[in-house]
């Protein structure tokens, strides 16, 4: 059974350079929350209104991953359609790794039209989007788990569940089926002046 309860997560918006958001980060760890999550945005708050980009998403919880100790990492939330999901299983297991077992994983269906047409990505309608999204999941949650699904054609992408990489097993650690629940979270806005 999952646990439940309330926890403290910290969003760290990557719209300045790393070592701030190292920062901003580690202010968290040290103040004892749960978990700091990156936006998966091109552009949010003042980079989109001014068209600027901010920094990648998974690179930049990578990085945190190896510098801090305790706290949990990841997205809030990572965007299907910006990745394959073998890619995005793939990254997962290998930050799961460099973490110790600290990533977050959050997927999510993607909503920010203007981001696509600015990039040039394909922008689905909502229900293709959520078609994806499940499709998706039926990929990344068992190779994370280290179990296969069947490798299939996809109705929206070709898609093949093969993940070679395997994400961090401490002795005991729950499955992600198993440790999945729905949660509680309070997302703030870091700035290490907040901890002073």
């Amino acid at each position: 059974m999952a646990e439940r309860g309330f926890r403290l997560v910290a969003q760290v918006v990557l719209d300045r350079g790393f070592e701030d958001v190292l920062e901003r980060t580690l202010a968290a760890e040290r103040a004892g929350f749960a978990a700091v999550l990156v936006p998966d945005h091109f552009y949010t708050g003042e980079a989109r209104i001014s068209g600027e980009g901010i920094g990648e998403s998974w690179t930049s919880v990578a990085a945190l991953a190896a510098r801090t100790e305790r706290i949990r990492v990841g997205g809030a939330v990572m965007c299907n359609l910006f990745r394959h999901p073998c890619l995005t299983a793939q990254i997962a297991a290998t930050v799961d790794q460099i973490s110790s077992g600290r990533l977050e994983l959050g997927l999510g269906a993607g909503w920010m039209e203007e981001e696509f047409r600015r990039t040039g990505l394909p922008f689905p309608r909502p229900g293709v989007r959520i078609r994806m999204l499940a499709e998706a999941l039926r990929i990344v949650l068992p190779a994370l788990e280290e179990r296969r699904s069947a490798s299939r054609e996809s109705s929206t992408r070709s898609v093949s569940s093969r993940c070679d990489r395997r994400p961090f097993r401490a002795p005991g650690r729950r499955s992600t089926s198993e440790a999945a629940g729905i949660g509680s979270y309070v997302s703030l806005v870091v700035t290490p002046r907040s901890f002073r």
